[in-house]
């Protein structure tokens, strides 16, 4: 390439490097405006964000549950409101009020336990010593050391004689008696009878973990081994 040709080659390789580089420059200083507007954002908006309990009313806290409904808290005491008009659904009077599932809720006062339902009614007294949430429609529950089974009725199905009673799991519930371990029905007629020295759970959904002779092993609905079988 001649001398004359070189000249005008070079100016017009340093030309564009000079764009390249006022554009990159541009760019970044772009970026970082932004950055910067971005953080002067978040900063303004968190300067306006209302106080946590603002939106609580005279609450302390509410913890939404189950379709409008939640759980309110005021002075360590607990009930039900309504998420939207705040009024409430039950007095805060609980000491707890635990998850509400299908509208009904787990409520404990004075170390007493019962349901409520989604419009505030009692559905039993608090009278239990433990309650465990409805399965398949019904609840197991303790009182005097001993457990049963109540509908959502909140009347007692199956009588309250039990040392130990897991939650349903389709039409069974493992059961403990006399120190032995069986399955009844929603009528409370055993279905598999007591055999077992403990039962982990029941069936999930169709085996279910059983201990017998210090052996463990599975069973079917029908109570016949069909894994790890001793």
């Amino acid at each position: 390439m001649k001398k004359k040709q070189i000249i005008p080659f070079i100016l017009a390789i340093t030309f564009l490097i000079f764009i390249v580089i006022k554009i990159t420059n541009h760019n970044k200083e772009r970026r970082i405006a932004q950055t910067i507007n971005e953080s002067l954002s978040i900063a303004d908006y968190q300067k306006n964000i209302p106080a946590k309990n603002s939106s609580y009313g005279k609450y302390d806290c509410i913890t939404p549950v189950f379709k409008g409904i939640g759980i309110a808290k005021l002075n360590g005491k607990s009930g039900l409101i309504d998420t939207l008009s705040l009024q409430e659904i039950t007095p805060i009077k609980y000491d707890v009020v635990w998850s509400m599932k299908d509208g009904i809720a787990e409520v404990e006062l004075n170390k007493k336990y019962g349901f409520v339902d989604s419009t505030g009614k009692e559905l039993t007294a608090l009278e239990y010593d433990f309650v465990v949430g409805f399965e398949n429609g019904l609840s197991n529950v303790k009182k005097d050391d001993k457990w049963g089974y109540i509908d959502k009725r909140g009347e007692v199905v199956i009588p309250i004689k039990y040392q130990m009673a897991w939650s349903f799991k389709g039409n069974t519930g493992a059961v403990k008696l006399e120190n032995k371990w069986g399955f009844i029905n929603k009528l409370g007629a055993f279905v598999i009878p007591l055999q077992f020295d403990y039962v982990d759970r029941d069936f999930d959904p169709v085996l279910a973990e059983v201990t017998k002779d210090g052996k463990t092993f599975f069973i079917n609905r029908k109570g016949k081994c069909v894994k790890n079988c001793p």
